[in-house]
């Protein structure tokens, strides 16, 4: 379930940001609508991405809701982006991430620092990511953070004076056991204007991550 600007064509990815980036990293993503998985998920499938689109049609039916939490408690990994992506989660009863709503809309390029679990280790290094309106997470008890943004000197927002008021330690990814699965919340744009290869090693680190 995706939507702009994870399904935006571009010239380099016709099928979409997400999907083209998927296939440059050697893996084939499967686009499904929601009435497809009342029946379950397709055969092998390991991540499910959800937003940064709304889910269509409103409220997830009782089949689509069956069908996401037994695929993430025996033990898929959902993937939930934006306010959209939590929203959806929230509504499947898979997550307690709730947002606040941001300072602003503008966009600015911030210092995002990995945790110390299991998901921060596989994220690598400190990296750069773009944050343009995305809530904050508040984060549950028994989440882990697995991406925060640096505070003081270590945040070096890009923009004007201010420009990253707010931000500063805001959990970026948020890590929920549900089950023997996990749900990730992304609480940063990945894809925003194809600007920040940071955020697409970071999305692409969790669609591709092991356990």
């Amino acid at each position: 379930m995706t939507g702009p600007p994870a399904s935006l064509p571009v010239s380099d990815r016709p099928a979409g940001w997400t999907t083209g980036a998927l296939r440059a990293a050697g893996v084939s993503p499967t686009v499904v609508a929601p009435a497809q998985l009342d029946q379950g998920l397709p055969p092998g499938t390991t991540h499910l991405l959800l937003g940064p689109a709304a889910l269509p049609g409103g409220a997830p039916s009782p089949a689509l809701r069956a069908a996401v939490d037994g695929f993430v408690r025996g033990g898929g990994t959902v993937v939930a982006v934006g306010q959209e992506g939590v929203d959806t989660a929230r509504a499947l009863g898979i997550t307690a991430v709730r947002t606040q709503t941001p300072n602003g809309t503008a966009a600015v390029a911030i210092h995002a620092v990995p945790g110390t679990d299991p998901v921060g280790r596989e994220l690598g290094g400190p990296t750069s990511v773009i944050v343009a309106g995305e809530p904050g997470l508040v984060v549950p008890p028994g989440a882990a953070v697995s991406l925060r943004a640096g505070t003081g000197d270590d945040l070096a927002p890009s923009g004007g004076h201010g420009s990253g008021a707010g931000v500063a330690g805001r959990a970026l990814v948020v890590d929920e056991p549900v089950g023997a699965g996990h749900v990730l919340s992304v609480g940063f744009s990945p894809a925003f204007r194809r600007q920040s290869a940071g955020g697409e090693h970071v999305l692409l680190a969790l669609l591709l991550a092991t356990r």
